[in-house]
């Protein structure tokens, strides 16, 4: 990544100031209370006296019911704000705005390299062009509810592990030329390990295989020699995992169209598929 050495304290200076602006829009609503899922699902921190030994800490974190995974990384988070309840939700909504942050953070370094790999990081534009895409995604009002809510960092660091294995994806991408066996380590660490914590994290990060595939068939494939070893790695870290993605939402969503059409004793033959 060749930047000139006047623009990396620009760069750096305008992010800092880019981040303590979203964190001065976000401050008034820390201030706020909990909200409609905030309730049933950190009312378990209560439980048994609050999370203070092994037991609790285990019912908390893996007995999760939001969703088939159970979210135990988001759930594990909110132990950093408390462990009992009820408790201030002040510390939830601060939590989440770094996370926002970080977020902001992680997109705006995918963008450079996204930038990098199409080879176009040769002017000072590219890096504003990264600024803006980045400042744009922590300034809409669009995430405001996502961010200020506390049960939504679910979602968030989703966003977060989504965003860390396309990060590590375009940077192995970057080295496969010069170093083909440290570049798909990268990269398949980025897809394997940011897939499980973000669908830990929500169910919806499971797409990260799908989303890069995407970028293969764009990007890359447009500014790359594609190797056999290449279509070999993108089939066997991507596209599988895709197509067994879309099998289990397929027979997961004819188990819900088949329970709606079912007679009502018929409920635990549906349940079994």
């Amino acid at each position: 990544m060749s930047v000139s050495r006047y623009k990396l304290p620009l760069a750096a200076l305008s992010w800092m100031l880019l981040l303590l602006l979203a964190f001065g829009v976000y401050f008034p609503g820390l201030h706020g209370s909990f909200l409609f899922d905030d309730y049933p699902n950190l009312k378990a921190l209560g439980l048994y006296g609050g999370v203070s030994n092994w037991e609790t800490f285990y019912s908390f974190v893996f007995g999760g019911f939001s969703g088939p995974t159970g979210r135990p990384v988001s759930l594990l988070t909110f132990l950093l704000n408390a462990n009992n309840w009820p408790a201030d939700p002040f510390y939830f909504k601060y939590t989440n705005v770094l996370i926002h942050l970080l977020n902001g953070t992680l997109l705006f370094a995918v963008t450079l390299q996204v930038l990098q790999l199409r080879g176009s990081l040769k002017s000072h534009r590219d890096i504003w062009v990264a600024l803006m895409v980045a400042g744009l995604w922590l300034l809409h009002p669009y995430l405001t509810s996502t961010t200020l809510y506390i049960i939504q960092r679910m979602a968030m660091l989703s966003a977060t592990f989504c965003l860390a294995g396309i990060w590590l994806y375009l940077y192995g991408r970057s080295r496969v030329m010069a170093t083909p066996k440290i570049g798909y380590a990268y990269m398949t660490v980025g897809v394997g390990l940011g897939t499980v914590l973000a669908t830990f994290s929500k169910e919806n990060g499971a797409v990260l295989a799908l989303l890069l595939l995407c970028l293969e068939a764009t990007i890359v494939r447009a500014n790359s020699r594609l190797s056999p070893l290449n279509q070999l790695w993108k089939w066997a870290v991507l596209a599988l995992p895709s197509i067994a993605l879309a099998f289990l939402l397929l027979k997961g969503q004819s188990c819900t169209v088949g329970f709606r059409t079912m007679e009502p004793g018929t409920f635990r033959r549906m349940n079994d598929c």
